[in-house]
């Protein structure tokens, strides 16, 4: 994604840090209005269910 280590991932898709992945998103202003053009994964980002932003992730690295 990009030279951050908190955006690093697992071979599945899912992040090797998924809190720092999920602060590194939210403290970047680009990526959250990015995101708010999908409300759902904004949803999902902001949340607290690690396991649902995990797969959200996942889904999101298939489609790479």
């Amino acid at each position: 994604m990009e030279d951050n280590p908190a955006y690093a991932l697992n071979e599945d898709g899912s992040a090797v840090d998924p809190m720092a992945f999920k602060k590194a998103l939210l403290e970047d202003p680009a990526k959250v209005e990015s995101l708010k053009q999908e409300p759902d994964v904004l949803e999902i980002v902001q949340g607290d269910d690690i396991q649902a932003f995990q797969e959200l992730l996942k889904s999101v690295y298939q489609v790479w």
